[in-house]
């Protein structure tokens, strides 16, 4: 097909290994920044069709999200709440869904 923006295949693929790279490393600085405010938790055991909206969407119920970084590659992410309280309520409720499919959670280490 064309290929109006001049592109070759092969930079479009290099390009997204370095997004999924810097994804992941935003992912690893933020959970590592977080470890000592007792406002993060990690998600794991994502899906593909989950979407940053759907997971905000969800976790939200549980208090205002201040930041939330989701690495698709690894199936996993950080959500961070404005408050200590918020991160304990997750960690508390027995199991999170997420369309259909249960959401491992857990503290940063």
């Amino acid at each position: 097909g064309k290929e109006g923006n001049g592109k070759s295949m092969s930079n479009v693929a290099n390009e997204r290994v370095l997004a999924d790279s810097n994804c992941e490393l935003s992912c690893h600085l933020s959970t590592v920044e977080n470890i000592d405010n007792g406002n993060t938790v990690l998600v794991h055991s994502l899906h593909r069709k989950d979407t940053e909206e759907n997971i905000r969407s969800r976790f939200s119920r549980f208090g205002a999200i201040v930041d939330l970084k989701i690495c698709k590659r690894r199936k996993s992410g950080s959500i961070e709440f404005r408050s200590p309280e918020s991160a304990s309520a997750v960690m508390d409720a027995k199991t999170i869904l997420l369309n259909g499919h249960r959401i491992h959670v857990e503290r940063p280490r």
